[in-house]
């Protein structure tokens, strides 16, 4: 129920809320694609391409763009590791990758 509730909003949906106003407040669902389209097709162009995955490590505000653009642009090869969980990080492969290490603070 939830995964389907996820891809109703994702789709904007307005019949999930009640009211008439609601299928003119949902734009904000497509700003990304919007007002980053162009930007994220650049940044896609010309992402590090060595391994065919490229792994970002980062916390918070240092993998915030890193994580709207991978999940902005589906089947793509980024994935954004924003977790100090041993698990994760040890189901993670880090083999055929290029790993990006981001700081915001430059101390991290």
């Amino acid at each position: 129920m939830s995964d389907n509730l996820a891809t109703r909003l994702r789709s904007g949906d307005a019949s999930l809320f009640e009211g008439k106003t609601a299928k003119h407040a949902l734009g904000w669902l497509r700003h990304t694609e919007r007002y980053l389209g162009p930007w994220l097709d650049d940044v896609d162009a010309n992402r590090p391409r060595r391994f065919g995955r490229t792994l970002l490590l980062g916390m918070g505000g240092s993998s915030s763009p890193a994580r709207l653009y991978a999940e902005s642009r589906p089947g793509n090869a980024l994935v954004v590791l924003d977790t100090s969980n041993p698990d994760t990080i040890a189901a993670t492969e880090f083999t055929e990758a290029t790993v990006i290490a981001s700081s915001k603070s430059g101390t991290t």
